[in-house]
């Protein structure tokens, strides 16, 4: 049962270092940037309006 709980603990405590991780990515032209939690979550996205033109 003490094993258990340990292991329950670590997990919560994990869930919790996951709420401060971000990720951010950019793409090589800088006309599109991303940025998402430690749940997978997309939380900001940004397109140059360039990003839209079909030249």
């Amino acid at each position: 049962m003490a094993q258990t709980r340990r292991a329950m603990r670590r997990l919560q405590e994990a869930e919790t270092s996951a709420d401060r991780v971000v990720g951010e990515g950019m793409s090589a032209d800088g006309l599109t940037e991303v940025s998402a939690d430690g749940h997978s979550h997309v939380t900001k996205t940004r397109l140059d309006p360039r990003v839209l033109r079909l030249d």
